[in-house]
């Protein structure tokens, strides 16, 4: 009797450097087939220290080790120092003991100066990236950005010690555009902006720049840099333990505003950037430069684009350890693919899936699962296939 062979076609846009996986029949006529999925480099596209917590042994009330000290972590400062604190009562805040949410450490954006602390990933397009965030204050009311962007072929930075990074900049121009009331208000829940600019230049500076214009809210082929913007503001306790605002995936209850960021086409290496915008001491901009703006508990969690597909007479199940695809519909019994009804979803970055391919109760002995066609783009951005067989 002459059968008919499917192939399952499975694309998962991430960067890996394998997909382990062990195929097994079962009475049902079923194949499975499991793996995890890697990266090349372990760190290449996460954010990475988002608690502050390596490297540090310290036991003072704070420090303000050398960003080289800090692994991951970069800034704008000019004097290139990052200011940390641990647990500590009045040496911030008068009377009032100040925690980290998460570990013994957390970060203050404004170390002796107004900076950025940033991290540069590599990333692959569509893949998505959700944010969470905890946010303090010292002054009044203290007001950051989180910026994301693509990667600049020249550092952020500073023109001297006083001088305004791009992304400090950046949000200058929303304020003064009147887009955001930051500076004589404060924020219940964070406002989110898309900006574009001229590509980043030297010592603050753009490039092209002579009529210094930087900025528009549209892009065109001399406002060619996409950034995502959101503005967050807190404000300081007078007592007790300081307070925390939670944002994102650190909400207590689910936000409704949007916090999530899809990496554009052809965006190979991304910017997350924590800016330091400035204070509110409840009638005037706070004109301290030295402190506020504490920041913990940066967490990111990374989702890839996933899609599937079957030749004739080819049926599918993709679960992951959860019971479920994340980011799709459907419950415990997986996610279909089938040639009729392709699979489109996200799956989350390292998580095992399991491959269940169904053979209909009238093919059988009639048709045949000989193996899958599994594509994933390499460390270079460059889409490899590879044919796994039972």
């Amino acid at each position: 009797m002459k059968k008919i062979f499917f192939i399952l076609y499975i694309s998962l846009m991430m960067l890996v450097s394998s997909f382990p996986y062990n195929f097994i029949s079962n009475q049902d006529n079923a194949v499975y087939a499991e793996g995890t999925t890697t990266n090349t480099d372990p760190v290449s596209n996460k954010l990475e220290n988002g608690s502050f917590e390596d490297g540090q042994t310290w036991t003072n009330a704070y420090s303000q080790p050398n960003q080289s000290a800090v692994p991951f972590w970069n800034t704008t400062a000019f004097e290139g120092k990052i200011e940390m604190f641990r647990e500590n009562t009045g040496t911030y805040i008068s009377g009032v003991t100040l925690k980290p949410t998460d570990g013994s450490y957390a970060a203050e954006l404004n170390a002796d100066e107004e900076s950025t602390l940033y991290q540069i990933v590599n990333t692959t397009q569509s893949s998505i990236y959700e944010w969470g965030l905890d946010h303090g204050a010292r002054n009044h009311t203290d007001t950051m950005a989180l910026v994301i962007g693509p990667n600049q072929s020249l550092d952020p930075s500073k023109p001297n010690k006083s001088g305004r990074d791009q992304f400090m900049q950046m949000i200058d121009w929303l304020i003064a555009q009147g887009k955001t009331s930051i500076k004589t208000s404060s924020l219940a829940a964070p406002e989110e902006f898309t900006c574009y600019s001229k590509k980043f230049s030297s010592a603050g500076t753009f490039e092209n720049d002579g009529d210094k214009k930087s900025f528009s809210l549209t892009p065109s082929s001399i406002y060619t840099e996409e950034w995502k913007i959101w503005i967050i503001s807190d404000s300081k306790s007078t007592s007790g333990t300081n307070s925390w605002g939670k944002y994102g995936a650190n909400a207590v209850t689910k936000p409704t505003y949007n916090y999530y960021y899809t990496v554009p086409a052809g965006q190979t290496e991304t910017i997350f950037a924590f800016v330091s915008v400035g204070g509110y001491d409840g009638s005037t901009t706070n004109t301290s430069k030295t402190f506020g703006n504490f920041l913990d508990g940066i967490h990111f969690k990374l989702y890839h684009q996933f899609s599937g597909s079957s030749t004739n007479h080819g049926s599918a199940v993709v679960v992951d350890s959860s019971g479920l695809i994340a980011g799709s519909s459907g419950g415990g019994s997986g996610n279909q693919i089938t040639v009729n009804n392709s699979l489109h979803s996200y799956i989350t970055d390292g998580d095992t899936l399991t491959l269940e391919a169904i053979i209909n109760s009238q093919d059988i002995g009639k048709c045949e699962f000989v193996g899958m066609d599994y594509t994933y783009q390499n460390s270079s951005g460059n889409p490899v296939t590879e044919f796994i067989t039972t």
